[in-house]
């Protein structure tokens, strides 16, 4: 049974994010919210692949989709990053000039996306990178 894709995919990406998320209902708005204020540019999408999740995950990643077209939802019943991983490259598959990828609880910084960017595009002979992780919250806001 094919995995239900809650808002439907675009193809006209520049970046695309995956957020790797298994029972983050307490962290992904606050996930979702420090990458808006990131800030990103108008041409990114970002796709919450939840995996196995028996909490209310997959409700509170939808109801913030709903205000933010930027947010695809989509609901895998296993619980194996592995398998999240191999949907968003094999069967998502979305073409971009950028990938990033990040797990549901993880808050990202301001600018760091774009300073990750940046570099790889100016460094053709890099092919990957990685942040970080920083002890400082990029959101003021409680959630």
């Amino acid at each position: 049974m094919q995995p239900k894709l809650i808002i439907p995919a675009d193809s006209t990406s520049r970046r695309v994010i995956a957020i790797f998320a298994h029972n983050e209902s307490r962290r992904i708005v606050a996930c979702l919210e420090a990458l808006r204020l990131s800030p990103l540019p108008s041409n990114t999408t970002c796709y919450v692949i939840a995996n196995g999740c028996t909490d209310d995950t997959v409700a509170r990643a939808t109801k913030y989709a709903q205000k933010a077209s930027w947010v695809k939802v989509v609901d895998l019943k296993i619980g194996d990053k592995a398998n999240a991983w191999n949907y968003f490259i094999h069967e998502i598959a979305i073409e971009a000039e950028s990938y990033f990828f990040t797990d549901g609880d993880c808050l990202i910084e301001s600018g760091a996306l774009e300073s990750l960017e940046q570099h790889l595009l100016k460094n053709t002979r890099i092919n990957a990178a990685s942040g970080v992780p920083s002890h400082r919250n990029p959101v003021t806001k409680n959630f």
